[in-house]
């Protein structure tokens, strides 16, 4: 939901989520409207709409509130 520290969905400068999430996103409700995932997906692009397509600190506690795992600081297991 947010990327990952060297791959996040929003521009680092803007902070304005990239299209072609944005596309992912809108293709992936398009093609799978009945799975549970999509539920969730559709909610969070509600949200980030509702930001003006900014990751923001709306969008931030979104995925707070709803327990939306993040992939930001997280580390490989190492053996």
């Amino acid at each position: 939901m947010t990327g990952t520290d060297n791959s996040r969905i929003y521009d680092w400068e803007t902070d304005k989520i990239r299209d072609d999430i944005v596309d992912l996103y809108e293709k992936m409700i398009s093609q799978y409207p009945d799975r549970n995932s999509t539920q969730i997906l559709s909610s969070y692009l509600e949200v980030i709409k509702q930001n003006e397509f900014i990751f923001n600190e709306n969008v931030r506690e979104y995925i707070k509130t709803n327990n939306l795992p993040s992939m930001l600081a997280v580390q490989p297991i190492s053996r």
